[in-house]
C-alpha cells in the first residue's frame, strides 16, 4: 500500500525491517539532491492529520493534532457571512468523523472541537446544532469519492462583504420575474445569480 501527499509517504511493507531499511538506502542514491526521511513503527504512525495503528490485523485510524496546534479558527466576531460560520463548525465534525475509525474517538474529538470553537466566540448551542448535523451522518457515506459535480452556468456575482449588506441572494430571487420579462435578461441569468463575498483588503478581523 502506497499513498503520496506532495512530499509526504504512507506506505505498508511486509518485507522485514532489514529490507525496509535498505530500500530507503538505495531510493536516497537515486538523485543526490532528494533525501528522504523514514519513520516506521510495527504500532502506529501518523501522516498529515491522521494516525493510523495496527491491531489485531486490522487498521485503525484517528485524528491527529500536532502539539503546536492552536486551532485559531475564524473568529465568531470576525466580519464574514453567517454561512462561512456556520460551516465551519460543521466542516470541523465532518472531518473528525471521516477520519475516525472508532466512534468513541469521533465522540472524544467532537467535543474538543466544541470547546476550541467557544475558545473563539462561538455559542455552544450554535456549534452544537452543526455537529449535531454531523452525528446524523453515516460514515460510509461521508468516505464515498463523488463525481464531478456538473457545471454550473449561473453567473457569479462578487462583492465585498460587509455586516451592512442586506441579502443579496433573497433580493435577486424576488425580483428574477421582473429579469426574465426580458428574454435577453432570461437567457442571461436563467437562475439567480451566485453572490460571491470577498474581503477588502482594509478590513481586519475584529
Amino acid at each position: 500500500m502506497y499513498f503520496r501527499f506532495v512530499d509526504d509517504v504512507l506506505g505498508l511493507w511486509t518485507h522485514g525491517e532489514d529490507a525496509l531499511l535498505d530500500f530507503h538506502t538505495k531510493g536516497n542514491q537515486i538523485n543526490p539532491r532528494i533525501k528522504l526521511k523514514l519513520r516506521y513503527s510495527t504500532e502506529q504512525l501518523e501522516f498529515l492529520d491522521t494516525v493510523t495503528s495496527l491491531r489485531g490485523g486490522s487498521l485503525h485510524t484517528d485524528l491527529y493534532t500536532k502539539p503546536t496546534d492552536k486551532h485559531l479558527y475564524l473568529h465568531m466576531e470576525s466580519s464574514h457571512p453567517e454561512a462561512m460560520k456556520k460551516a465551519i463548525p460543521y466542516g470541523l465534525g465532518v472531518r473528525v468523523k471521516r477520519i475516525c475509525s472508532e466512534e468513541g474517538n469521533y465522540r472524544e474529538h467532537r467535543e474538543a472541537v466544541k470547546d476550541h470553537l467557544v475558545n473563539r466566540g462561538y455559542e455552544g448551542a450554535f456549534v452544537e446544532k452543526e455537529l449535531t448535523k454531523v452525528d446524523t451522518k453515516d460514515r460510509e457515506e461521508l468516505l464515498e469519492v463523488r463525481g464531478r459535480e456538473k457545471r454550473s452556468k449561473r453567473v457569479p456575482l462578487v462583492t465585498t462583504f460587509s455586516r451592512g449588506l442586506p441579502n443579496i441572494s433573497n433580493i435577486f430571487r424576488k425580483h428574477l420575474p421582473t429579469l426574465h420579462a426580458s428574454d435577453r435578461m432570461k437567457d442571461a441569468f436563467p437562475e439567480p445569480p451566485i453572490v460571491a463575498y470577498r474581503r477588502d483588503a482594509n478590513l481586519e478581523d475584529i
